[in-house]
């Protein structure tokens, strides 16, 4: 069978350095544009470069592997979140430990005074694990995006419209 590809929406709204190593868990941005039909895979990379991935004139970036994932010797992806004082769509996907690792994350967005836009869940449904984690941190949900078999341009508009909806009032 075909292998199952979990999408990711752009994990966090940070950083236009070179994603770090991503787990084969997650889809990186240029191969979900490929995928898509957007591009080529070689092209996306520099398309999202050079800054040219925008939702309605909103630069998306996307920094790969999390908060604390080091870009050099000195910083981390959350240097620059809050450097550059962007907001955070966090990402969130079911399994063993997913509810720490969450909160952990949100409590360090928070401590930093970085504004969370809210939280994607992705994956598997868990509803008590996403209840939970939503009351518990405050924070919105801004979508739920299944585990798909495949990505087409059909499954990538539908997800697209159920996040424009959730961040009109951002993307102006």
């Amino acid at each position: 069978p075909a292998p199952k590809y979990r999408p990711t929406v752009p994990e966090i709204l940070a950083s236009k350095n070179k994603p770090a190593n991503i787990s084969d868990a997650q889809m990186p941005l240029n191969k979900f544009l490929a995928h898509s039909g957007v591009c080529s895979r070689r092209d996306a990379v520099e398309i999202i470069k050079e800054g040219k991935v925008k939702v309605n004139d909103t630069i998306i970036i996307e920094p790969a592997g999390g908060l604390m994932v080091p870009l050099n010797d000195k910083q981390l992806n959350i240097d620059l979140l809050e450097r550059w004082n962007l907001p955070v769509i966090l990402v969130s996907q079911n399994y063993l430990g997913s509810i720490n690792h969450t909160l952990l994350s949100v409590e360090v967005l928070k401590s930093r005074s970085i504004h969370i836009l809210g939280i994607i869940f992705n994956g598997e449904r868990n509803t008590s694990t996403e209840d939970f984690i939503l009351q518990y941190t405050g924070t919105d949900c801004l979508a739920k995006i299944n585990q798909e078999a495949s990505i087409n341009k059909a499954i990538v508009k539908r997800y697209a419209d159920e996040l424009k909806d959730k961040l009109k009032n951002f993307l102006k």
